[in-house]
């Protein structure tokens, strides 16, 4: 079994690919940086793909005509990486976790490991807790031959790795935890976490991996923050998902009593410059995000998904619908069955709602983890 998690292209048009894989005999090159699977426990990741084997991440790198592949390595130890099996309140949240290229080509990602026995390069010798999963990070070369480093994130709790981003010689992730004991910047934003889970930001030095700055995100309540992107100061924006209540800035676009969150910090992480909710205002989950983009002009790209598809649990219960969202007058499609696609755009700042529709059709869609899949009963 193999679930690809995110994608990328370089300015050639080849295709850089992060994924899992429960096989053993997934397609590597003669030069990767580790030819061997390194396996792991049986994991059933809920509602379908069972892990018979264990899994490993892969990172792979297809020609532009999809004709060649031209590099591809595992990264894995002997417990299961790539598969977040312990923070997962979404249907698909086992498959998160983020590719991207800096200006040279090297290859970042992000994502989830509960092994202690990483491959790693000689320039990291790296202790984690052994008990707990956690964030993982990794630059390689551009033919995947080389790790040129990697870190873990984390403390004793659970900790995901589900989006990365890199500019000005620094590397930003973020991610979910349920630890008290993460490795907290004295001039944090939050220094302690504020409910069972919380949000996080960290960053650290791209040129060899070494921690910056690192706050926790959230509400007395759960939280979870999934996508990340910057704009041309250096400030990060996160979107996820909440069920406590979210402070909402002056000046932003806001639909109180929702539950999914938008926050503007700045690059040091140590303060908010804006933050705002936004849904149906009818305190439910309402989407689960899938993708997010922040422009040169600091408008605001979002997209969701939800319905019966999202469900959580044994038995399955639903987790959310697409109902009472707001969507614009020129909106592609203004009605729902409650298990749709949603996409929103905001202008400059968060400071006005400028376009809202859904997408689908009377059967169910949805995104799963960054693989885009549709549904249907």
């Amino acid at each position: 079994i193999e679930v690809v998690h995110s994608i990328i292209s370089n300015e050639a048009g080849d295709l850089y690919i992060l994924g899992n894989t429960g096989s053993s005999n997934f397609p590597v090159s003669s030069d990767a940086f580790q030819k061997i699977y390194g396996g792991g426990s049986f994991q059933s990741s809920f509602a379908f793909n069972d892990f018979d084997h264990g899994s490993d991440l892969f990172i792979s790198k297809i020609s532009s005509d999809g004709s060649e592949l031209l590099h591809s390595t595992f990264w894995g130890g002997s417990n299961n990486d790539g598969l977040n099996k312990e923070i997962y309140k979404n249907y698909g949240d086992h498959f998160r976790g983020e590719i991207i290229l800096d200006e040279n080509e090297n290859v970042l990602i992000v994502s989830s490991t509960n092994s202690t026995d990483l491959p790693l390069n000689d320039a990291n010798l790296l202790i984690r807790n052994e008990n707990s999963q956690e964030a993982l990070i990794g630059k390689f070369n551009p033919s995947l031959g080389s790790l040129l480093w990697a870190s873990y994130f984390g403390g004793s709790g659970a900790e995901t790795g589900y989006a990365i981003k890199e500019f000005d010689h620094k590397v930003f992730i973020t991610g979910t935890t349920a630890s008290d004991d993460l490795e907290i910047s004295p001039n944090a934003l939050n220094v302690s976490r504020q409910g069972n889970y919380d949000g996080y930001i960290a960053s650290f030095k791209a040129n060899n991996g070494s921690l910056l700055n690192a706050t926790y995100y959230g509400t007395p309540k759960e939280d979870q923050s999934f996508l990340m992107d910057y704009d041309y100061d250096g400030n990060i924006y996160i979107f996820g998902q909440t069920k406590g209540i979210i402070s909402i800035s002056p000046s932003v676009y806001s639909q109180p009593s929702s539950r999914q969150f938008l926050a503007k910090i700045d690059s040091s992480l140590a303060s908010v410059l804006w933050q705002t909710a936004l849904g149906s205002g009818q305190n439910k989950q309402d989407i689960v995000p899938s993708a997010f983009m922040v422009d040169e002009c600091l408008n605001i790209y979002l997209s969701g998904w939800s319905g019966q598809s999202n469900t959580t649990g044994l038995p399955a219960i639903p987790n959310g619908n697409t109902f009472a969202l707001p969507t614009t007058q020129d909106a592609f499609q203004t009605n729902t069955d409650g298990s749709d696609f949603y996409f929103m755009v905001l202008g400059h700042n968060a400071s006005q709602l400028q376009y809202a529709s859904y997408f689908g059709g009377s059967d169910y869609e949805h995104v799963d983890g960054g693989t885009s899949r549709f549904s249907k009963d």
